[in-house]
């Protein structure tokens, strides 16, 4: 499931253009219900990236022309994963 956000430029997702991989990964580290985002191999006219924001992994779908970016999660001590 894609996170909704404004403005995005996708209605149906969260796709917001950011600078760098780092840009988004602070912008995702900033929201809880983000757990992944991708960028596309495509620029805005301006330069920027196209990133996308997911709040699930139900819907990573391989693709050749994306990098995904993984948040980590804190497990408490103790616990096996």
């Amino acid at each position: 499931m894609k996170s909704r956000c404004w403005p995005s430029y996708n209605h149906q997702g969260c796709v917001l253009s950011v600078y760098s991989a780092k840009e988004a990964a602070f912008i995702c580290n900033s929201h809880p219900q983000c757990t992944s985002f991708s960028l596309k191999n495509q620029r805005m006219w301006t330069g920027r990236l196209l990133a996308s924001f997911r709040s699930s992994f139900s819907c990573l779908v391989p693709d050749v022309n994306s990098e995904v970016y993984l948040k980590k999660t804190n497990a408490s001590p103790g616990t096996t994963v």
